[in-house]
């Protein structure tokens, strides 16, 4: 694609995404400026809502604009929103991987890690918090902050052996949603990543288990100590008796 119709495309999806412009005039406007296909551009428009709003996008987009999307987040928008950008972008890596029989999309990771470079730099002095530490496992990056990447053959392993229904409160994505909640589940680690220092070889069966995100938010929420995996079960059964 080139550099013309991505800029044009995201100032029109940005223009809609602040409501100054309705979807349907913007899809119209694209198609006789520049002959961009309706359909085509409301997956775009789709792809840049869920990325500024921090969600999974699951409708592919050539890695070139999401590149080009996330400079420009960056530039009119700042940090902040470039890393809830980056985490629904590492969302959809995921999905994609975990869909494709686990293959890895270097050129996707390598696009995120570039912007996660970015934000190292920025944060020099300070902490980014379990959001950005969710994406990494293990190695400790090189910058003046750590983050750990994480492993996927651990993750599909974990799912393997425990399924993809909340290990907590048990809700099944895919009995609600259908297809599109299909193999979706956050995998929550007995001791979080920010207490590890460097590699170190995971128990699947012991240290990681397949969590909704709410559980996922509530085993993370004493700021002082992470709750364990049966001390929220017992606060869930205490709660609905």
């Amino acid at each position: 694609m080139k550099i013309d119709e991505m800029s044009a495309i995201y100032i029109m999806a940005k223009a809609i995404y602040n409501k100054e412009v309705r979807l349907v005039d913007g899809k119209e406007k694209l198609f006789l400026s520049h002959g961009i296909n309706k359909n085509s551009f409301a997956d775009f428009y789709r792809a840049f809502q869920k990325m500024l709003d921090g969600e999974l996008h699951t409708r592919g987009i050539s890695t070139d604009l999401r590149d080009y999307y996330l400079s420009q987040i960056y530039k009119d928008y700042g940090a902040e929103r470039l890393r809830t950008a980056l985490k629904a972008y590492m969302d959809f890596i995921l999905y994609y991987e975990e869909g494709h029989n686990n293959t890895v999309r270097r050129i996707e990771r390598d696009i995120h890690q570039k912007y996660c470079n970015v934000l190292c730099e920025i944060y020099k002095n300070r902490t980014i918090e379990n959001e950005m530490n969710e994406f990494w496992e293990g190695e400790l990056g090189e910058a003046t902050i750590a983050t750990h990447k994480r492993n996927i053959q651990a993750r599909n392993k974990c799912i393997q052996s425990k399924g993809t229904k909340c290990f907590i409160c048990g809700f099944d994505f895919e009995k609600t949603y259908g297809d599109l909640g299909k193999g979706f589940i956050h995998i929550h680690h007995i001791t979080p990543l920010s207490g590890r220092d460097g590699l170190y070889e995971i128990d699947v069966e012991n240290d990681l288990f397949p969590v909704c995100p709410n559980c996922h938010a509530m085993l993370h929420r004493r700021k002082d100590s992470t709750l364990s995996v049966d001390e929220l079960k017992r606060i869930i059964q205490q709660n609905n008796d």
